[in-house]
């Protein structure tokens, strides 16, 4: 009798965890925002920027290419050292990022720079 009521109990169990439901993607995006995420929101003037951004050209996608081609060559050969202590490795990673960024503000407009900082903030949202 005890051994029924268990299997029925278990049985009970695992078909109620299979039926819940996933949210999509689509779904989780209709949700309330919590206040931190509506404060994160960019400005009007950011937003317009954005959207009044000329689309990079062919040599500025050629040369961000190998912008980035050289951060990343350089990170990885920062965190296969074995030398440095992980804060040591934290701030040359965290130098060399700046000086990526600063390549690559040399090479885009500011609108251009915008446009780019929000495309990887959405995408890092993902």
């Amino acid at each position: 009798m005890k051994k029924t009521i268990s299997i029925a109990l278990l049985a009970l169990i695992a078909t109620s965890g299979f039926s819940q439901t996933k949210k999509s993607k689509k779904d989780a995006a209709t949700t309330v925002a919590p206040a931190a995420a509506v404060a994160a929101v960019p400005t009007d003037a950011t937003t317009a920027a954005v959207k009044t951004a000329p689309p990079l050209t062919e040599d500025q996608k050629k040369q961000i290419k190998g912008i980035n081609k050289d951060f990343k060559s350089s990170k990885e050969k920062v965190e296969a050292d074995a030398t440095l202590s992980a804060d040591q490795k934290k701030s040359q990673i965290k130098e060399l990022s700046k000086a990526k960024s600063n390549k690559i503000k040399g090479i885009v407009t500011p609108e251009q720079y915008q446009e780019m900082k929000a495309s990887h903030k959405e995408k890092n949202k993902e």
